[in-house]
């Protein structure tokens, strides 16, 4: 047979024979379920994605307790400061909120440039989103 290899199975009691057309075929047949089983694994257990973890802030922290409220800032006085649906430009604005609107910071988180963002809430419509630390200023008691 010319241009096949024979290669014998490993158990030698079952007398069985396979026969590949070469040994890509051979190593192919054997990685295929390694790939497989990689991929699987990858889907079930995706690494760390670039998103960066949001620090909650905790209520029995005494920093998160003085410095939980937020006012809007910017340098128009009658600027629209955009409240967007994530911690970066990348997201959509959701709500826009007015200079010197108060509101309360919730979390905050860095963008992939290291910016810093808060996720904020407006006290009296509960409407949140993200705010890039530029525009607000933070009121410490």
């Amino acid at each position: 047979m010319k241009g096949i290899s024979k290669m014998s199975n490993y158990n030698k009691k079952d007398e069985e024979t396979f026969y590949f057309k070469n040994e890509v075929d051979f190593a192919m047949m054997m990685l295929t379920p390694i790939i497989i089983l990689y991929l699987v694994i990858a889907i079930i257990f995706p690494a760390n994605n670039d998103k960066a973890k949001v620090n909650q802030r905790s209520p029995s922290s005494q920093t998160s307790a003085l410095c939980s409220t937020g006012t809007l800032v910017a340098s128009e006085p009658d600027a629209e400061i955009n409240i967007r649906s994530g911690a970066g430009l990348e997201y959509s604005a959701e709500h826009y909120g007015l200079p010197n609107d108060v509101v309360n910071l919730l979390a905050n988180q860095n963008d992939k440039e290291g910016a810093v963002w808060y996720q904020i809430e407006f006290p009296s419509s509960k409407a949140q989103g993200w705010l890039k630390s530029d525009f607000v200023k933070v009121n410490c008691q």
